[in-house]
């Protein structure tokens, strides 16, 4: 949803292409293109759904897009994606002067508070970045930690395989209570509700709260009948999994 905030706060029209089975349409988006279009911002992977785009496809879009299209890639949820068939962005920023890739250390880094991220791409375009950025954006603490945490390889391998293990969990507990998942290729599950359910995402996020767990609802992302979870520890993982459990069994 903020992608169209900040459009809108720079003084353009934001264009919504809506998503074919949970995915980035990239057919769709290239039909959407006008000579008026000026950036396309694609979030790979994918939130809150947890889907991806492979390399090979990601290419063919930039190929596919005029040049006067800026393409941005979010890769906000690059370091938790196994496939080999996945880039983050490096490799088309690298053979294109039209492409950016954005990271943050808000996921894997565990910064979220910090608001510290960067992007990769042309020093022609971050030339343009450099003019109108605010000075001083990014605090001296925030580039410290920056620094510590990239050279943590430890802490984020070991952040890579509790997520991984923890996921899986989530995911397996989610379908054998008859609940489906958009996709996995992130730090968090979107699950939804099949059509006709008797339960709701209204219901299931007050009987949570009322526990204090708290989850993402996910109708501002047109997903009415969906929400997120982020894989948090091992025991608010497991709590997080009892409570839905009672309240899809006994709802209480």
């Amino acid at each position: 949803p903020l992608y169209a905030v900040y459009t809108l706060g720079a003084g353009a029209s934001p264009v919504r292409v809506p998503h074919r089975d949970y995915m980035f349409d990239l057919e769709a988006v290239l039909q959407a293109v006008t000579s008026k279009t000026k950036v396309v911002i694609c979030a790979n992977p994918n939130n809150p759904t947890g889907t991806y785009i492979s390399a090979e496809q990601m290419a063919y879009f930039r190929k596919q897009l005029p040049e006067h299209v800026l393409l941005i890639i979010d890769s906000a949820y690059a370091e938790y994606v196994e496939h080999a068939n996945y880039d983050s962005g490096i490799k088309l920023v690298e053979s294109s002067d039209n492409t950016v890739m954005t990271r943050t250390f808000s996921k894997i880094h565990g910064l979220a508070s910090l608001r510290l991220g960067w992007c990769y791409g042309h020093k022609d375009i971050l030339s343009v970045v450099g003019r109108i950025r605010s000075p001083f954006n990014v605090s001296g603490p925030a580039q410290a930690a920056g620094l510590a945490a990239v050279s943590d390889l430890g802490y984020h391998k070991s952040v890579v395989e509790h997520n991984k293990r923890w996921r899986q969990f989530t995911f397996e507990n989610l379908k054998s209570l008859g609940l489906y998942s958009t996709g996995t290729e992130g730090n968090f599950i979107c699950a939804g509700f099949p059509d006709g359910h008797d339960k709701t995402v209204d219901g299931i996020d007050s009987f949570l709260k009322n526990h204090n767990v708290v989850i993402r609802p996910m109708k501002t992302f047109g997903l009415p009948n969906h929400f997120r979870i982020t894989i948090g520890l091992e025991r608010d993982v497991r709590v997080c999994m009892e409570l839905i459990e009672s309240f899809l069994t006994e709802g209480q």
